[in-house]
Order: structure tokens, then sequence, then C-alpha cells
């Protein structure tokens, strides 16, 4: 099993409610890891928090994001790649 590092666009893509989407990149990542960098979980979080503040999602957006980074990542599904110190 690899591990494939993803950009924010395909991340979207294949964690999107509209499974239409992310079916393009399901070959290539079914069966191998995961990997995000900080600078995608920021461009994320960012997103969210731009569209809790224009009033389109609630905070629960917010918290279902946390939580499902950090069930993936708990599963092996993920692993987060970014500065450490």
């Amino acid at each position: 099993m690899a591990t494939i590092l993803v950009d924010t666009d395909v991340w979207s893509f294949v964690t999107s409610s509209n499974p239409k989407r992310g079916k393009p990149y399901k070959p290539y990542l079914d069966g191998h890891t995961t990997a995000l960098s900080f600078v995608t979980v920021g461009e994320q979080y960012a997103g969210i928090i731009k569209k809790i503040a224009k009033g389109d999602w609630n905070a629960s957006h917010l918290e279902k994001f946390g939580n499902n980074i950090v069930d993936k990542i708990k599963a092996g599904r993920y692993h987060w790649y970014g500065v450490t110190g």
C-alpha cells in the first residue's frame, strides 16, 4: 500500500457529499493511504469558517470537519504531513 499526497481540490472531491465529484480519483486512491498537508487542512478550515461567517453553514460543520480528519487519521486512512518541532 502506497501513501499518496493529494492536493486540496482532490481531497475536497473525494470527501464531497456528491460521489460523482470523487469518482475519477477513486481508482488511484483505493487501497492506498491518503496523505494531507497542513496547507490542505488549513484551506479546508478557512473555507468552512467563511461559509459559517456568511451564514451558509452552522458551526457544527467545523466540528464535523475536525472529527472526520481525526477519525481517518486514527483509522490509518489519512496521514498528516507538515512541519513539526
